[in-house]
């Protein structure tokens, strides 16, 4: 008979700074674990001016903010095996005209197959979230064809976000690509019900966890615009 498996947790809190208790348990500390955190928060990045961590996920460490080398202002993704998503609050009037754009250069794809299933659902994209708890996030895929879509295959997810393919393949990876989409019509087609009235997130979405592979992208120029929208998200 086997026996029954078991997971032991141990739960630190800190009183001041973390990096101060990390060290001194660290001296104490034969697994290495202490020095390792400790070493990990003093290299951390500072997130992105005006955006969070989306709270269902949690903080990470995959997104920072990067200028200058001849470059735009721009937030760079580095993304390992690990899975991250960025909110920057929006508050806008949803209606015809009203595009998102971008600028990305999408250098490396966390997935070499299609996306549109749960062991191989690893990603990079831009999401609009919507005020009746909808999202509609634009990814690049490796192999579905330009403007597929699909609801997310992940619980809970799957009732919440679809995914539209706005670039696909390895063709045009490593160069600054300028991206526009007209966010009503792509919701009418992808989603349909009621349209929502109000646009209230943009999110930044990095998944490789699935895989465990690599993802790497640059984000720049992010607004809405149209319809009497000019809204500059940034960097």
């Amino acid at each position: 008979m086997l026996d029954d498996g078991a997971l032991s947790v141990a739960v630190v809190v800190w009183v001041g700074d973390p990096v101060v208790g990390l060290s001194a348990l660290a001296r104490q500390d034969a697994s290495g674990l202490a020095a390792a955190e400790a070493a990990r928060l003093a290299q951390a990045r500072p997130v992105p001016k005006g955006w969070s961590a989306l709270w269902r996920v949690g903080q990470t460490g995959i997104f920072s903010e990067a200028a200058g080398n001849g470059e735009p202002a721009r937030i760079v993704c580095r993304c390992r095996a690990d899975a991250g998503i960025l909110k920057h609050p929006v508050d806008l009037a949803l209606g015809d005209g009203v595009d998102l754009a971008w600028a990305w250069r999408v250098q490396e794809l966390p997935s070499g197959v299609a996306e549109d299933q749960v062991p191989t659902h690893d990603y990079l994209s831009i999401a609009v979230e919507f005020d009746n708890g909808q999202d509609l996030t634009y990814f690049w895929s490796s192999s579905l064809p330009v403007e597929t879509a699909f609801r997310c295959p992940l619980p809970w997810w799957d009732r919440h976000e679809t995914h539209v393919v706005v670039r696909s393949g390895t063709g045009e990876l490593g160069r600054w690509l300028e991206e526009r989409r007209p966010i009503l019509q792509d919701y009418r087609r992808t989603v349909g019900g009621d349209d929502p009235r109000r646009i209230v997130g943009v999110w930044l979405i990095a998944l490789s966890p699935f895989q465990r592979g690599n993802g790497a992208c640059d984000f720049a120029r992010i607004r809405f615009t149209g319809g009497g929208a000019d809204v500059v998200i940034g960097p």
